[in-house]
């Protein structure tokens, strides 16, 4: 799963406008947040998990993206420019995949009110993926016999 993650920062970098792309860890929540405006961090919500057989469980996933700006930078005119990169971010993403995902989907966007200082909107993308343990890898491969 952290390949993945690794892949959709580097997806997300492709947007210009961003300045930092990173996981999410709370760095709004800082008097003076550790990123640069336009940024864009990452994290998974929620999941919903099925035995789909004995061995293999799918995951459906909610990945959510934080697009934020600084507010205090903008005037009346540059007001909505938030909106230009949102859109940008979901061009980046939609219908995205690396392979070990199924493509993203938008489920929805939401305004982000708990950081003061901050225009933010999250933008939740489904998924679904699969794990299978290494243990049932390993008995999918042909045994060797020792023949004499």
């Amino acid at each position: 799963m952290k390949q993945y993650f690794q892949n959709l920062k580097s997806q997300l970098q492709t947007v210009g406008a961003l300045r930092t792309v990173d996981a999410a860890w709370g760095q709004l929540n800082y008097e003076q947040p550790p990123v640069k405006f336009p940024c864009a961090l990452i994290d998974m919500n929620s999941t919903s998990i099925a035995q789909v057989k004995p061995n293999q469980t799918r995951i459906h996933a909610d990945i959510n993206i934080t697009v934020a700006d600084i507010r205090y930078n903008l005037n009346p005119a540059d007001s909505f420019n938030i909106f230009d990169v949102v859109e940008q971010v979901i061009e980046a993403l939609m219908d995205w995949t690396d392979g070990r995902f199924t493509r993203l989907t938008l489920a929805n966007i939401s305004p982000v009110t708990s950081v003061p200082g901050f225009c933010a909107y999250v933008l939740t993308f489904n998924t679904i993926f699969g794990i299978v343990p290494p243990e049932t890898a390993a008995e999918t491969e042909p045994e060797t016999t020792d023949q004499e």
